[in-house]
């Protein structure tokens, strides 16, 4: 999560580490030897603990953002359900759900997709580092079966505006709202938006998920031309 951008930096900081240990013992070596055997479990526990927090995810300590991986997953392990094995998924978040559903994806922030990184419009110094570039003209060019967003959808059905750009400039768009619907499943989720008139899926869906939200729209987007019925009017 946060700590990601740090990882070119890890081999200096582990040779660092090392050679501050080194120096440790060093002084310990000229102590006596209860103090070597005082100092070397010290050392141990510290080493584990560090280590520990490193391969299980540093932010995971923290509730919110362990509460926001529990979120994705859960994204995921729905869309799994729901979802068509040649289904376009675009996403602002674009780790966890793309791996574990392992569909093809649009990164919609650029950092895996060419087009957007070289010619994507730039927020530089207007946004954090790797959610700077955007084309969302591009990502709904190219039909995205899903849209996962990054807030939870209660921030939507609120009428709050999302704290990254590129899905404010989404998400008052009127085009959105007319071909895309919100999503609702009964596990919490971040916000899920599928395509109006991929009918072929929404006989694997529950009617409570989607049904009551057809017409939602938040209350900033620019709403030109009404949504089509729902497929069960039909």
């Amino acid at each position: 999560m946060v700590f990601r951008l740090y990882l070119p930096t890890l081999p200096v900081l582990a040779i660092a580490a090392a050679a501050g240990v080194n120096r440790l013992w060093e002084a310990a070596r000229r102590k006596s030897a209860l103090r070597r055997l005082t100092l070397l479990p010290l050392l141990l526990i510290v080493a584990h603990v560090a280590l520990s927090n490193l391969t299980g995810e540093p932010t995971l300590l923290w509730s919110y953002r362990r509460e926001y991986s529990e979120y994705l997953h859960r994204t995921a392990e729905w869309l799994n359900r729901v979802s068509a094995e040649n289904d376009l998924l675009a996403v602002t978040i674009a780790g966890v759900v793309p791996y574990f559903t392992g569909l093809e994806t649009v990164d919609m922030l650029g950092l895996s997709d060419a087009h957007i990184a070289r010619e994507g419009r730039s927020l530089a110094g207007l946004s954090k580092p790797g959610h700077e570039r955007y084309d969302n003209d591009y990502v709904l060019e190219r039909e995205p079966d899903w849209i996962i967003l990054q807030p939870f959808p209660g921030l939507f059905l609120d009428g709050f505006l999302p704290e990254l750009l590129s899905e404010v400039d989404l998400t008052t768009r009127g085009d959105l709202w007319r071909d895309y619907h919100l999503m609702l499943p009964r596990i919490r989720t971040v916000t899920v938006l599928h395509r109006r008139d991929d009918l072929d899926a929404f006989p694997r869906f529950e009617e409570e998920e989607w049904l009551d939200l057809w017409y939602f729209a938040p209350p900033y987007a620019r709403i030109t031309e009404a949504p089509p019925a729902p497929p069960t009017d039909d």
